[in-house]
């Protein structure tokens, strides 16, 4: 038995754009992240260029871009296999293109937010977990 997958184009291209949208926001962080430790002093000392500097006592900035690169490697795989599985197999050709381009602001929004302290943070989180389920849905759709 074999499956023949018509792929819409559009929905290709968006997400090919979409992916690497997000490949780019996971580099910003992990440079910002090197930055951050570099301006505390906590990189390793082969990185310091020669500079005699101690480790700040309060490093947030370097926590916080931490947390979002944990929090970019941990969530974004998963995200971005979902929406290719959809454009593979999704139900909705046009539903998957709206799903993909909000998943990429709102991970694009929800990075700026925890890098300025923002408190809609979280709400952003949850808007594009929820737009994950819904790809779920439109995969599940799809192949049943």
């Amino acid at each position: 038995n074999t499956m023949q997958i018509a792929v819409d184009e559009l929905s290709l291209q968006i997400t090919a754009c979409s992916t690497i949208v997000l490949w780019f926001t996971l580099v910003f962080a992990n440079f910002a992240l090197g930055f951050a430790r570099k301006k505390a002093g906590v990189c390793l000392p082969e990185d310091r260029s020669g500079e005699d500097t101690q480790p700040l006592v309060n490093d947030e900035e370097v926590k916080r871009w931490n947390r979002i690169v944990m929090n970019n490697l941990e969530n974004l795989p998963f995200a971005v296999m979902l929406a290719w599985i959809s454009v593979l197999f999704g139900h909705d050709d046009t539903f998957h293109n709206s799903l993909i381009v909000m998943y990429t602001v709102f991970r694009v929004l929800w990075q700026f937010s925890y890098a300025c302290g923002s408190k809609t943070r979280p709400y952003i989180f949850v808007v594009s977990l929820i737009v994950l389920i819904c790809f779920v849905g439109n995969i599940f759709v799809g192949i049943f």
